[in-house]
């Protein structure tokens, strides 16, 4: 059987109240370093646990933020993910994870319900919901948890995202002063934004799109075979747009069809992660900063929380100019290696 704090008061001789003052830590408590002292001791030796629902449902808030994320073997996930429990625990909360693999569009909703059950104060997602995005949509709004999407956009939800055509463009920009005109976009069919972002430039501009893309799983046959295929047209594709992660898994396949980087083939890449900046030749990136996501993310979910109750409280969509950071991957068409 459970040990109360009656069970502690009727050992130390104490009221229930002064036990509950003792082990809350409660400032305003009345209770002598003596009784203080031996009440601690007591609780240690009968191992009492706080009952976290109890106090929870007094206090109505748990210190806890639920996280429904993208699978944590792409690096920015993992970011992302220690961006935002970093942060949390500055502001005393603790973080309770799901992790969403592949495009698995019911999970979205099972997992959102599973956090809400479990009594999270507020809840964030990192996806780029594609068709699912109603429903997770209808599903939060007759919930009362306080919710924030990160990467994707919801009218009616409190959301922050980057702003990819800005970053899509500003390399668009750097490409066509370097003399490129033909820009190819590879990298994982759910990049839905970063598409768009990259058609609505090339239509701008005048450039016929040619797409390549990995397996929503990541399949690295399939990366390496997608590899193999860009670098077999690097002579009608002089820059490549992608994913650095999508670049990575892509790249061996490259490599052995004898494509250089970026002698080739000049490549500006999305993200700029840990991975991103480890690579060879230095990547030009279009960075979204994951301690920069999590940060507004983060705060944002705090002021949906604290704002809960209050009806009038108006939906904020918050969008992030993402920064072009030049490094060493994109030379000038009149520096190319010709075939």
């Amino acid at each position: 059987m459970a040990v109360t704090m009656k069970d502690i008061a009727a050992r130390v001789g104490v009221t229930q109240s002064a036990v509950s003052a003792v082990l809350n830590e409660t400032t305003a408590s009345r209770v002598s370093p003596k009784k203080r002292a031996l009440i601690l001791k007591i609780s240690r030796e009968l191992n009492y646990r706080r009952n976290f629902a109890a106090t929870s449902l007094k206090k109505r808030e748990t210190k806890l933020l639920g996280l429904i994320c993208g699978g944590l073997l792409v690096p920015y996930f993992s970011e992302l993910t220690m961006a935002i429990n970093e942060i949390a625990a500055t502001h005393g909360y603790k973080l309770m994870l799901a992790v969403v693999q592949g495009d698995c569009n019911a999970s979205d909703n099972d997992y959102f319900n599973h956090l809400a059950n479990n009594m999270c104060d507020g809840i964030i997602m990192c996806r780029e919901l594609k068709k699912e995005k109603q429903a997770v949509q209808d599903t939060v709004l007759n919930s009362t948890v306080p919710f924030v999407i990160l990467s994707s956009v919801m009218d009616k939800l409190p959301s922050v995202c980057f702003e990819y055509r800005i970053g899509m463009k500003k390399a668009f920009d750097e490409l066509l002063r370097q003399g490129h005109r033909k820009i190819a976009f590879a990298g994982h069919p759910g990049d839905v934004n970063k598409q768009n972002a990259y058609r609505e430039c090339c239509h701008e501009r005048g450039i016929e799109p040619v797409e390549y893309y990995i397996s929503p799983d990541h399949d690295l046959n399939f990366a390496f075979k997608c590899g193999v295929e860009i670098a077999a047209s690097r002579k009608r594709q002089s820059a490549l747009i992608c994913t650095d992660y999508s670049l990575n898994i892509m790249y061996p396949g490259m490599y052995s069809a004898g494509l250089r980087i970026p002698q080739d083939l000049s490549v500006i890449a999305f993200n700029d992660s840990r991975q991103s900046r480890c690579f060879v030749p230095a990547l030009t990136s279009i960075s979204l900063d994951a301690n920069l996501l999590a940060r507004y993310g983060v705060n944002l979910l705090l002021e949906q929380i604290k704002q809960k109750d209050d009806k009038t409280h108006k939906v904020k969509n918050i969008l992030i100019p993402p920064e072009l950071i030049i490094r060493d991957s994109v030379i000038p068409v009149a520096r190319r290696v010709v075939y």
